[in-house]
Order: C-alpha cells, then sequence, then structure tokens
C-alpha cells in the first residue's frame, strides 16, 4: 500500500522489478513520472534512491490520450482547452481550401471530431458553456464564418428531411456516453465491481426497472463520470416511445415514470420479488389483464383489488397515451426484454442509433412552406425524396450543394444582389427584360433563353436516345422525384442547372453545344467512378442506356 512513505514506495519499486523478472514486462523508469496525490498532491518532497531514477516534482502525465494532474476538479479545463486549440489550428488550414459545405463537414467528422471522441467518451461531460462554444466553432467552420442561411435544427437531420448530417455536439455526446450501458450488458466487464460500487446500481436495475430509479439513484452518485453517463441513460429513455405492440409489451412497470399511481410511478416490491417487471408479465397468452385471483396464482404476489385496480388503470392509461396499440394478437413468450434497451442492443455499434433518435425532431425547413404559398404542395413522402434525391444521384458534392441551396431558397439570384446593392439592376443576364425573381423559377425555367435551352435538350435527347422526356417547372425544380429510378435523368437536370448558373455569373450566352460537351465530359466521369468503385452493376442498371449521347 501506497502510503507516502520512503519504504512504501521503495517496495512498491523492489515487487515491480520482481514481476518484471518473472514476466518480462519490464518497467521503463526512464518515462516514468512520479506525482503526489490525495492529501500529499500539493507536496514538494522528493524521494531518490540509486536504482530507481524517477522523475518527481511535475503536477500531470498523461494517458492514453488523457492528461491527468493531481487536482481532478480541472481534468476537464486541462483537456479540452488543449483539443480547442488543435481544432482551432486545423480549422484554419482548411478554411483556406475552396470546400463546399457538404466538404467542410466531412472534414469536421473525419479529422476535427475525432480529436474530441475519446475524451467525450472517457471523461465527465463539459458544461453547457463549452459545449456552446465548441459548436460554435462547428458552425463557423462549416459556414466560413458568415451568417448560417439554414436553422441548426433543420441543418443537423437526415438528409431525407432536409439535412446535411451535420454533428449536433450535445447528442453526440449523450449517444457515446449511453453506450457504456451497452458495454454493462452485453459483457462482464473487469470495472464492472467498481461501477457497482460508485453507483449503487446492477445491470438487472438497469433492466427491470424504468427511468425513474435511475433518477432517484443519481442523486446519490458521487463520480461525475457516471453520474453523467446515468443521466443521459435516463434523458434516452424519456425521448423512446413504444411503436408497436412489441414495445409496449417490453414496457417496464414499476419506476417508470410514465406509469404512475396518483401521479408518482409505481414500486411494489411484492411484484418485483416475484418476477413481476414488464407489461407482458399481467397479461394472458391472448393479450388480456390477469384477473387478480389468477395474477396472485400465478405468480404469488401479495396485493389487494384496490391496488391491482390502481395500477391496471395506470397501465391503460399509458397505452392510450402511445395511440391505444392493440396487444390482443401479440405471443408474450418471447419479449423478455424492455423496448428502451432495444436501441442500444439492436445493432453491433450502439452510438448511430442514439444520435439519430436524439436529433430527428418534427421541424419544418422555412422553405416547404414557402414553396407551398407559390403552388408546389408536395406530400411529406416527395419531399422526402425530393431531399435525398441530389444525395443518390451523384457524388458531386458541387451538384449536391448546388440543388441543396435551390430547395432551400438560399440560391443567390439578381435581386437579392441588388438588395445587398452589390448591382444596380435585377433584370434577367440572359432576356435582358424581366427582373429575376427572389427563387429560381425565371433564371432556371420561366427566362425565355433559358426555356429554349429545355426545348433544345429534349431535342437531343430524343435524336440521341429515341426516349421522349419532357421538361417542365416542377421537374426542373425538384426532380424527378416520383422517378427516383431515373438516376441518370435527375443527374442531367443537375447538370443543366449548374451549367445555366455558371453562365450567368460568366455573363457568356447560353449554347446547347457547351453543355453537350460538359455533359458528355461528366458522364465519362461518372463511368470512370463507378467502375473504379466496382459499382458495374449500377452502370448496367442505370447509366449504359444514357451513353449514347456520348457519341
Amino acid at each position: 500500500m501506497l502510503d507516502g512513505s520512503p519504504e512504501s514506495i521503495y517496495h512498491t519499486l523492489k515487487l515491480l522489478d520482481y514481476f518484471a523478472d518473472i514476466s518480462g514486462l519490464k518497467m521503463n523508469y526512464t518515462k516514468t513520472k512520479a506525482i503526489w496525490i490525495g492529501n500529499k498532491k500539493y507536496s514538494k518532497d522528493v524521494y531518490h534512491h540509486a536504482r530507481w531514477k524517477l522523475d518527481w516534482g511535475d503536477t500531470q502525465f498523461s494517458m492514453l490520450g488523457v492528461k491527468y494532474t493531481n487536482d481532478l476538479d480541472t481534468i476537464i479545463k486541462d483537456n479540452y482547452e488543449n483539443k480547442i486549440n488543435e481544432i482551432k489550428s486545423l480549422i484554419r488550414q482548411w478554411s483556406i481550401r475552396l470546400l463546399t459545405p457538404l466538404g467542410r463537414l466531412t472534414v469536421l467528422k473525419t479529422l476535427i471530431l475525432p480529436k474530441l471522441t475519446h475524451l467525450l467518451i472517457s471523461l465527465p461531460n463539459p458544461d453547457a458553456k463549452l459545449i456552446e462554444n465548441l459548436n460554435s466553432i462547428f458552425f463557423k467552420f462549416i459556414w466560413q464564418n458568415k451568417p448560417e442561411k439554414i436553422k441548426r435544427d433543420v441543418i443537423t437531420q437526415e438528409y431525407r428531411n432536409g439535412g446535411i448530417k451535420m454533428i449536433k455536439l450535445s447528442h453526440f455526446m449523450i449517444s457515446l456516453k449511453t453506450n457504456w450501458i451497452r458495454r454493462l450488458l452485453l459483457s462482464e466487464p473487469k470495472w464492472l465491481s467498481l461501477y457497482k460500487l460508485t453507483t449503487g446500481l446492477t445491470c438487472k436495475d438497469l433492466v427491470i426497472y424504468g427511468d425513474h430509479y435511475v433518477k432517484l439513484k443519481i442523486r446519490k452518485i458521487t463520480n461525475p463520470f457516471w453520474r453523467d453517463v446515468m443521466e443521459c441513460w435516463m434523458l434516452l429513455q424519456n425521448k423512446q416511445s413504444p411503436e408497436n405492440e412489441n414495445d409496449l409489451m417490453g414496457t417496464s412497470i414499476f419506476y417508470n415514470s410514465s406509469i404512475c399511481i396518483n401521479q408518482k410511478p409505481v414500486y411494489f416490491k411484492s411484484f418485483v420479488e416475484n418476477g413481476v417487471f414488464y407489461i407482458k408479465d399481467l397479461l394472458d397468452e391472448q393479450g388480456n389483464f390477469l384477473s387478480l385471483d389468477k395474477l396472485t396464482v400465478k405468480y404469488r404476489v401479495t396485493t389487494n383489488f384496490l391496488q391491482y385496480a390502481s395500477l391496471i388503470n395506470a397501465i391503460k392509461s399509458y397505452i392510450r397515451l402511445n395511440g391505444n396499440i392493440n396487444i390482443t394478437s401479440v405471443v408474450t413468450s418471447n419479449l423478455n426484454f424492455p423496448f428502451k434497451l432495444k436501441i442500444i442492443l439492436k445493432d453491433d455499434k450502439g452510438c448511430k442509433p442514439v444520435y439519430r433518435l436524439l436529433s430527428n425532431i418534427n421541424v419544418t425547413p422555412t422553405s416547404q412552406i414557402k414553396f407551398a404559398t407559390e403552388g408546389y404542395d408536395l406530400s411529406p413522402v416527395e419531399w422526402a425524396n425530393c431531399y435525398s434525391l441530389p444525395f443518390k444521384c451523384t457524388e458531386d458534392t458541387n451538384l449536391r450543394w448546388f440543388q441543396y441551396k435551390i430547395l432551400h431558397r438560399i440560391l443567390t439570384t439578381n435581386v437579392f444582389l441588388q438588395k445587398i446593392r452589390y448591382i444596380d439592376s435585377n433584370v434577367c443576364d440572359f432576356c435582358k427584360v424581366f427582373p429575376e425573381s427572389l427563387h429560381v423559377d425565371h433564371l432556371l425555367y420561366d427566362c425565355c433563353k433559358v426555356f429554349d435551352l429545355w426545348k433544345a435538350v429534349e431535342q437531343w435527347l430524343f435524336h440521341s436516345s429515341g426516349k421522349n422526356v419532357q421538361f417542365n417547372k416542377r421537374i426542373v425544380i425538384f426532380g424527378l422525384i416520383d422517378k427516383e429510378s431515373e438516376m441518370f435523368l435527375n443527374w442531367l437536370i443537375l447538370n443543366i442547372k449548374k451549367y445555366i448558373y455558371n453562365t450567368k455569373f460568366k455573363n457568356k450566352k447560353l449554347n446547347l453545344y457547351a453543355l453537350q460537351n460538359i455533359v458528355k465530359h461528366n458522364l465519362k466521369i461518372v463511368k470512370y467512378t463507378l467502375f473504379k468503385n466496382s459499382k458495374e452493376n449500377v452502370y448496367e442498371k442505370n447509366w449504359k442506356s444514357w451513353f449514347t449521347l456520348l457519341t
């Protein structure tokens, strides 16, 4: 036992040498630091020995990427300040590159975020101010220190919901922390006894009880790391709700904040001791609630009619709140775990489903509302297809971001440029007659010069492939959202719109021959990319029939 005396240090080092003689695992004393902890953490005492030359006097050391000091209260500050400086330096290097926000997001996820991952997993959570600071750094990098043009709640969504999967750090942190629960349940780690001693919770407690049990225990947990883990686990449980019969059957009854009697979560000791944990345990094979007599016979619980009736009514209220899910046809014998564990157990890695659940909120992009007022009344399924389309039909991030700007109405036109006094007139650069609309209707379709180009493309496609393709304003703006299989045509529409927009800013005239050369060049790149990535089947299915355009 190290008690701070010279004798205890001497015998400890001697024991380590003895272990090295037997195992061959010798300690490298030239790289070993000795610091004081506990009551002597600020001590200036130094113990030297001719046999072991230790490095004394330092107050910190690093191990497995984490910096430790003799004052654990500063461990968050000591580790994150250094990482933030590294992140800022890396951002300065990448900010000078001409990348789209999609490209900068790739940099963020692959090079910047991994610098924080290990700290978020292994240390207590940083405070809200530090998280907000990091979020601000990330979003400024994405938007190049310019005003954010899309709400954060939107841009962090999945593609189908109008986002680009931008990282929301608070949700990312929670998903990493809840993965410790997964480790506890799927293995028997060597630190399990330390976990039980620190939290006062067992693995069985996490399985059979609801979120309120964890809430009660958190108050007694002094270890900041495990307190954060349990708070994240409680938050995740509150975020979930049953979606089907199986989920409902696997709902924990006791210490569940959603199943209450007199507005308080329920706990009946006799029920728990006799194996009644989930809603399924109170049902017969047909999905009906057991009568009081059958319940007492089956489980030998000690209860009375008032207690029994109150519990059944509380559960029925919970079922009504979750859409009156029908449970009469469910076979209960195969359900032996709570549904709230599924999200961390169903995949090999538990972080991604948790992060998606936390980030998936019901938010409607402002652009959808504006499109609806203009007569573009798309259904939710059509909007989902519309947002996903550019990420399916092309790998070119410039085309993806160009269409994303169209859908979110942030593509710059002459009307906007005149408002900010960048140009004097908002008249269309092609027809020189009508003003460009604030959105892209005129620029990409209504302009007579642009309309003629679309008709010329229709003729080109017919003569080259024999296929009769008709373009209209809806198709030009949103793509062929009802025919997602038409990957080439959606890809072609993106290329044509990008050509029109680039030509506008080059002050040139629209030219079908120039467009054909661009399409043919890009088509060769697509073919090369598909074959390089061993996607010959995709080429055969979606692209081959259109390669007559190259002739």
